[in-house]
């Protein structure tokens, strides 16, 4: 007797040698779960591979490879199994039962995982055909040339890929310094203001501060926002005392300051000041200055220091959103160019700052075109006479919600040749 099958053999009541019809048994067990059956084909082959019950019964795996001069066949018997199967030919390869009735045809470079149910069907579990070796492979994801860094986002309906952008805000590196002295530092005049020269940096990350200008943090290019913090302890403290955080030299919003009038000149005495957000660009310097009413002394413990946080970098900025157009031809006068509605919250900066305009046949008087939000003119593009390149008016930046509307109107009167117009206004994602 036997299983019903695989023909794993069975062991019988009162049996001798038991353990012989045992080992054949786990020897078949095995040979169906590991074993491995190939055949290479040759020109002029045979293009059918007709497995036997034996063959197939003790092995778990098929593959073909070769050169066949056509595409192939693999003839299973009438066994309930699951099975693997690989092409590694060039043409396709049908894997069927002995009747024919149910077929798999695997494509080149094809696997698949089938099972037979012994009565001419087969099911395909798995297929690289059809499974997803990429995730754009997966039937609700769909993610049109995707970039390192991208994200996947979710609709409710499907999934796609993302920028970025303004989430890298969260996983932005950090970068930043912090400066200390090493020795206690006499203020150097009264009645004046006076930069500390720092004399050490606990870290440094993008050679915000330079030994040579000692008592600056400067930034360098490709950060776009900042946040200082200072601390300062005194050896003897000044009757009048002012602390500043100061930008390029001058005072300035968000700097952040200290003042006490009047102090009683005790000794050990702190001072903390903190800066509020600031926008910055390359070359700009940070300074932290003192200004004392009578002689006074800085500790050089660690509780004197000023720390400076980049908080954002180019790269971290809100992604940015391209309203383009193209107008064939010569616009007619007061012609509506172009107008569309947001879906998500922009902002227009001044000036247009990034935004681009051409005209393949240049004007024969200045023109401006109208730029408006909701009806309400807020900017031009103008076109200078034989000027194919358009500049931007734009007085102050320009929000738009979801909702909001934004369209581009030709003059009246037209210009008599001005024409084919290539334009692409650059805002930003955000508010």
């Amino acid at each position: 007797m036997s299983s019903p099958n695989l023909a794993i053999p069975h062991i019988a009541a009162g049996q001798n040698q038991k353990e012989v019809t045992a080992n054949d048994a786990f020897n078949k067990i095995d040979g169906r779960i590991t074993s491995t059956l190939g055949k290479s084909w040759q020109a002029g082959d045979s293009l059918t591979w007709t497995l036997t019950t034996e063959e197939f019964q003790s092995n778990a795996r098929f593959y073909a490879d070769g050169t066949p001069d056509g595409d192939i066949t693999l003839s299973i018997p009438s066994v309930r199994a699951p099975f693997l199967c690989r092409n590694a030919t060039s043409v396709n390869m049908l894997v069927t039962t002995g009747s024919g009735t149910a077929t798999v045809t695997l494509a080149p470079g094809d696997h698949a995982l089938i099972y037979a149910t012994g009565a001419n069907t087969l099911y395909v579990v798995g297929q690289t055909g059809d499974a997803a070796s990429a995730l754009v492979d997966l039937t609700d994801v769909t993610a049109p040339s995707p970039v390192s860094g991208d994200f996947l986002r979710f609709d409710g309906t499907s999934w796609s890929n993302q920028s970025a952008g303004i989430y890298s805000r969260t996983l932005l590196p950090f970068k930043g310094a912090l400066l200390r002295l090493n020795s206690n530092y006499v203020i150097p005049s009264t009645g004046a203001y006076a930069a500390i020269p720092w004399e050490a940096a606990s870290y440094d990350t993008d050679s915000f501060w330079d030994g040579g200008t000692p008592s600056r943090l400067t930034v360098p290019a490709g950060v776009t926002r900042v946040r200082l913090t200072a601390n300062l302890e005194w050896q003897t403290s000044p009757t009048n005392q002012l602390i500043e955080i100061r930008k390029n030299g001058t005072s300035v919003l968000g700097g952040g300051s200290f003042i006490v009038r009047g102090d009683s000149g005790y000794s050990n005495q702190m001072r903390n000041i903190t800066s509020a957000v600031m926008e910055v660009m390359a070359g700009d310097y940070f300074e932290l200055m003192v200004y004392v009413g009578s002689s006074a002394e800085v500790k050089n413990l660690d509780r004197t220091w000023i720390c400076l946080e980049v908080v954002e970098t180019t790269d971290q900025q809100a992604p940015s959103l391209d309203v383009a157009f193209a107008k064939t031809g010569t616009p007619s006068a007061e012609e509506l160019l172009h107008s569309q509605i947001f879906t998500r919250a922009a902002v227009l900066p001044i000036g247009l700052t990034g935004s681009q305009a051409y005209a393949d046949i240049t004007a024969t008087a200045a023109t401006s075109l109208d730029l408006q939000k909701n009806g309400v003119s807020f900017g031009s593009i103008d076109f200078a006479i034989g000027s194919n390149v358009g500049t931007f008016t734009n007085a102050s930046e320009v929000s738009f919600a979801a909702g909001d509307r934004i369209s581009v109107i030709a003059p009246n009167p037209a210009d008599a040749t001005l024409a084919d117009l290539t334009i692409a206004l650059s805002a930003a994602l955000g508010t």
